[in-house]
C-alpha cells in the first residue's frame, strides 16, 4: 500500500489577510464597544488563521531550461525571443488512483502571429523532451500531455486556430493524438492577446474522466484509463508545464492559483527541508542480518530517501554507521563499515549512482549516549544520512 499525504495550493494568503482587515473594521465597528471585546476578538484571531492553508514553496518546483521565477506564484516558461524552451516540474511524484485538480492562469503573449504555446503534462520520469514544435512535450514516452498549441504547423496536421487537444507519447503529430484539435475558445478568438486566460485540470480516477476548462467553458471531457492505457499500471507521474518556441515566439507564463493532489509516500515537509539542510537523519527503519547486510523486511523509509535523491539531483548523500562499544573496537568499525556499504548497494541498486554516495563506518567513536544501558547501546547502534549539495 502506497502511504501519501494530499497537498493543497492556495496562494490566496494576501486576499485572506485583507479579509480579516476587513472582518476585523466590521466587528470593531458593530460590537467592540468595550475593552474586554477587543481583547476577546484578539484571542480569536490566532485561530482564524490557523485554519487557512499555507503557501506552497515554489521550491517544490524543478525549473529547466529558460523558466525562471515571475512572482509568489508565477512561472516564466520562455521569453518573447526566438528558439526558447523553458519546462516547470513539482518535485514529488503524484498519484493517479486520487484526483487531481489544479486551476491557472495561463499568459501566451500579445503576437498572434507567435509561437508555440504551452503543454501541461504527466510523464513518470522528471524529463523534458525537445523544443520548438515538440513545446518540450516532444519525445516524452510514455507521457500525456494538454496541448495548448498558438501556431499551425500544417506538417502536424495543426488547425488554423488556436487549439487544445490530448496528445501521447510525445508525439507531436495530431493524427496519433488522443483528441481531435478543438478551438481554446469555442469563436476561435485569438489567445495571443496579451491577457492572461483562467484554466482548469481535472481527473477523476473513479469515472476514468480528464476534464479542461479554459474560460468558462469545459473545452475537453475524455473517458481514458490513465493509469492501465498511458502508463502501463504504473499510477505514479510527476506533473509539469513546458513551452517553447520556434522562428517565430511569444512570452509563455503559468500561475499557480490553486491544487489539490495525493503525492506519492515520501518524509515530511520538516524532515524534508532538515535532510535538505544537511542535518543527520537517523533512519529508524532500517534492520541487519547477522552478517550486517540490510534485510528486506522495510524498505519504505529508504525508498522515500531514494524519490528525495531523485528529485534534487544536485544534492549528494552521506551515509553514516555508528555502533556501542560493544566488542572490539576494530569489530565495531568493521561492521559499521559493512552496513553502510549495504546501504550504498540498496540505494545503487535502485537508480543512485555510486558518485552521489559517500560512507563513512565510524565505528564506536561517536556515541550520543554513555554506553551503561541496553536503551543506550540500542541508540549508539545506528545509521544517519544527510545530503550536501554538490560542489560546483
Amino acid at each position: 500500500m502506497i502511504r501519501a499525504s494530499r497537498t493543497k495550493f492556495y496562494p490566496q494568503k494576501v486576499k485572506y489577510i485583507e479579509f480579516i482587515g476587513l472582518l476585523f473594521s466590521s466587528f470593531y465597528f458593530h460590537y467592540m464597544k468595550s475593552p474586554i471585546s477587543i481583547v476577546l476578538f484578539l484571542l480569536a484571531f490566532p485561530i482564524l488563521l490557523i485554519g487557512q492553508s499555507e503557501i506552497t514553496d515554489l521550491k517544490e518546483f524543478i525549473l529547466t531550461g529558460d523558466a525562471k521565477k515571475a512572482g509568489s506564484q508565477c512561472f516564466e516558461l520562455t521569453p518573447a525571443t526566438i528558439w526558447k524552451g523553458g519546462a516547470v516540474w513539482y518535485r514529488n511524484q503524484i498519484d493517479l488512483n486520487e484526483s487531481f485538480s489544479m486551476e491557472l492562469e495561463l499568459y501566451f503573449g500579445c503576437d498572434d502571429y507567435g509561437a508555440d504555446g504551452i503543454v501541461f503534462i504527466f510523464h513518470p520520469i522528471l524529463q523534458t523532451g525537445f523544443q520548438g514544435e515538440g513545446m518540450g512535450f516532444g519525445g516524452l514516452r510514455p507521457s500525456l500531455g494538454i496541448e495548448m498549441d498558438t501556431y499551425q504547423n500544417f506538417h502536424l496536421n495543426d488547425p488554423e486556430y488556436d487549439h487544445v487537444a490530448l496528445m501521447i507519447n510525445g508525439n507531436p503529430y495530431h493524427g496519433s493524438a488522443l483528441t481531435e484539435p478543438i478551438p481554446l475558445i469555442p469563436s476561435k478568438a485569438n489567445v495571443e492577446n496579451c491577457a492572461a486566460h483562467k484554466v482548469k485540470v481535472e481527473w477523476n480516477p473513479a469515472t476514468k474522466i480528464l476534464n479542461f476548462h479554459f474560460g468558462e467553458s469545459n473545452r475537453i471531457s475524455q473517458r481514458v484509463d490513465l493509469i492501465k492505457t498511458i502508463f502501463g499500471g504504473d499510477s505514479k507521474v510527476y506533473w509539469g508545464f513546458t513551452s517553447a518556441t520556434g522562428g517565430e515566439h511569444n512570452r509563455h507564463q503559468v500561475c499557480i492559483t490553486k491544487s489539490d493532489f495525493l503525492e506519492v509516500a515520501s518524509f515530511s515537509y520538516q524532515t524534508k527541508q532538515a535532510i535538505l539542510a544537511s542535518e543527520r537523519y537517523r533512519l529508524k527503519e532500517v534492520t541487519f542480518d547477522e552478517n550486517d547486510k540490510l534485510t528486506p523486511t522495510e524498505l519504505s523509509e529508504l525508498n522515500n530517501l531514494i524519490r528525495l535523491m531523485n528529485s534534487y539531483p544536485e544534492y549528494y548523500l552521506v551515509i553514516e554507521g555508528h555502533t556501542d562499544d560493544s566488542g572490539s573496537k576494530a569489530a565495531n568499525l568493521a561492521k559499521s563499515q559493512k552496513r553502510t556499504q549495504s546501504i550504498a548497494d540498496y540505494l545503487e541498486s535502485k537508480g543512485i549512482s555510486n558518485d552521489r554516495l559517500k560512507i563513512l563506518g565510524l565505528g564506536e567513536d561517536y556515541p550520543l549516549k554513555p554506553n551503561k544501558s541496553p536503551a543506550n547501546r540500542l541508540l549508539n547502534n545506528r545509521i544517519e544520512v544527510s545530503m550536501q549539495l554538490k560542489r560546483a
